[in-house]
């Protein structure tokens, strides 16, 4: 067996530091802890050690799925260190392609419409919308602005780059806006046991404008975004970034996330291609059990 290259970092340190970080996203966040517990495992640090870093990972962000089911898997990994190895890449490796996947059928699904909504950032709504502009049909996108933070204005401003109109739209227009568009698309900051959306406020007014009006939602994500154990804890952030200051004696609350329940949801857009949202808990749980098992 060749010697084990040694990081240049102590991995339980840099676990440590990824607890504090309030800048990166679920997928990125959780590609570098992944990183850090295939060194740990090769290096053979204690498990309990780990272990430990791992769950003040996951205390750090609780609305993180992907953070929550990676504690599940390394809570229910055997034959530590040696054992867990194998386990931990092949999981790496899915992590690192299942985004494109999950956007590459996502664009699939709206292939032949012409004018889609959207709102919020999302890496995965990005991808499949600039794959639709190049293959498919899609001529226009709509884009709420999506307060409070404005995220929207960053999807309107890296989809200018294609060739596509984009709109941008303030958030009370989207069921207007809806009426007119043949999809739309959003991102998943998590997926519930009940298949329901957790996702940027707004979401769930698309969804009604979408049920009211027979145009299909599809939501995209990745499988390692579903809560299979039920761990997550919706977060009680807030912020109030980009609206104006109410009257006196007036009080503000600015949610930034909502649940959208999951008959609204028309499809999942996978990196296992299109699952209903009846079945996304199964799927996401067949898919942690084969990556774990083997």
């Amino acid at each position: 067996m060749g010697r084990v290259r040694r990081p240049e970092r102590d991995p339980l340190e840099g676990l440590r530091e990824r607890a504090g970080d309030r800048r990166s996203g679920a997928s990125e966040i959780f590609q570098r802890a992944l990183n850090l517990l295939v060194d740990s495992a090769r290096l053979g640090l204690p498990r309990e050690s780990v272990l430990e870093c791992v769950r003040a990972l996951c205390d750090s962000h609780p609305e993180m799925v992907p953070l929550l089911n990676l504690s599940a898997v390394v809570e229910s990994l055997t034959g530590w260190p040696a054992g867990a190895v194998g386990r931990l890449e092949a999981l790496r490796e899915h992590a690192r392609y299942a985004r494109l996947r999950a956007a590459e059928a996502a664009a699939a699904r709206i292939e032949d419409a012409r004018r889609v909504v959207t709102l919020s950032w999302s890496s995965t709504t990005f991808e499949a919308l600039r794959r639709a502009a190049l293959s498919g049909s899609l001529r226009e996108v709509v884009v709420a602005q999506s307060l409070p933070l404005g995220e929207g204005l960053e999807t309107a401003g890296r989809l200018a780059s294609l060739s596509l109109k984009v709109v941008v739209i303030p958030d009370s227009a989207i069921p207007s806006q809806v009426r007119e568009a043949d999809a739309s698309l959003v991102g998943a900051d998590a997926v519930l046991g009940d298949g329901s959306l957790v996702n940027k406020v707004g979401t769930l007014s698309l969804a009604l404008a979408c049920d009211a009006f027979g145009i299909p939602l599809v939501a995209t994500t990745d499988l390692l975004k579903v809560d299979v154990w039920g761990r997550f804890r919706r977060p009680e952030t807030s912020s109030c970034d980009g609206l104006p200051e109410p009257p006196k004696g007036v009080e503000l609350e600015c949610p930034i996330f909502e649940v959208t329940p999951a008959r609204f949801i028309s499809i999942y857009a996978t990196e296992e291609g299109p699952v209903s949202p009846l079945d996304v808990v199964d799927r996401a749980g067949q898919l942690l059990r084969r990556l774990v098992e083997g």
